[in-house]
């Protein structure tokens, strides 16, 4: 039985990537890649018994059901001086060669997102617990699983799941604008309603993409890594010391860290209201007075 299952947004990682190589061209935007995905393992600690999925886009069947759904992001990059074909296909070589190379498992599928992947995985593996890799807002949706818990790339921490959390709060204000998506124009009858729901809602998905889906995943088998294959020599080495636990970030640290940083940002704002108060009093009250008063 598999310890945990890992599902990493690819997207997230790409986009991110080929970005940097405008601020930093030498560096090929697939090392950027590949480093980022090490660096966030590491911190989530893996084990060569978990599960670990790369989810991928590969077109959209939202598309068939909204014509304006993330219709504005061709435009924006052409608007790129970003060779984008280019660092497409060297992505898919890296993909390639990870699958060939790793015990990660990559996943795309015609006219499915990574995010119906990762939904399905917090279904299909529900005994287990599921660390989703991703900032996109979107996978907060699947926080309605109890398995499952978000690590963000961007902060390399766990994002905290509110207590008061309320998923169809969530849902309801994806259904009203999706920015992110270009889901932006008003809802005005029950059928865009019904359209803008089956986009935005990662808690039910269409019976076709949801069995495609089921198919992959019981078709992974265990696989043996060839770490020759990693195309950077300087990330074989970090792929070597990967399943070492001396850099691990875990849930309860990121709990105690919001915590500190809570009580800071606390006292920060009190700080303020004693320099106000002060103000406002007599000059010759003591400082340490008012400190006192505001802290009690």
């Amino acid at each position: 039985m598999k310890n945990k299952t890992i599902i990493l947004d690819f997207g997230i990682f790409q986009f991110r990537s080929i970005f940097a190589t405008l601020n930093n061209p030498t560096i090929p935007a697939t090392y950027t890649c590949l480093a980022a995905i090490i660096g966030c393992l590491k911190k989530i600690g893996v084990t060569k018994s978990d599960n670990i999925i790369i989810a991928c886009d590969k077109g959209s069947w939202r598309k068939d059901f909204s014509k304006e759904y993330k219709a504005d992001r061709a435009e924006k990059r052409k608007k790129s001086p970003i060779d984008w074909q280019s660092e497409f296909e060297k992505m898919n070589q890296l993909l390639q060669t990870l699958d060939l190379s790793t015990i990660f498992h990559v996943i795309k599928l015609p006219k499915i997102e990574a995010d119906d992947i990762a939904s399905v995985c917090c279904r299909v593996f529900k005994d287990s617990e599921i660390v989703l890799v991703s900032y996109d807002e979107d996978w907060q949706l699947l926080w309605n699983y109890p398995n499952v818990k978000i690590f963000s790339p961007m902060t390399k921490r766990y994002k905290l799941k509110l207590a008061n959390f309320n998923v169809y709060k969530l849902l309801a204000s994806k259904i009203r604008k999706e920015t992110s998506d270009n889901l932006v124009s008003p809802i005005l009858n029950k059928k865009q309603y019904e359209n803008r729901m089956k986009i935005v809602n990662l808690l039910e998905l269409p019976e076709w993409v949801e069995q495609s889906i089921i198919a992959e995943l019981e078709s992974l088998e265990d696989k043996e890594e060839n770490l020759d294959l990693i195309p950077f020599k300087s990330l074989r080495g970090r792929f070597e010391t990967l399943y070492n636990q001396d850099k691990i970030v875990t849930y309860e640290k990121c709990i105690k860290y919001e915590e500190r940083r809570a009580n800071k940002l606390k006292k920060g704002k009190l700080l303020k209201m004693a320099k106000v108060k002060l103000a406002k009093k007599n000059k010759k009250t003591e400082f340490k007075e008012v400190i006192d008063e505001v802290f009690k």
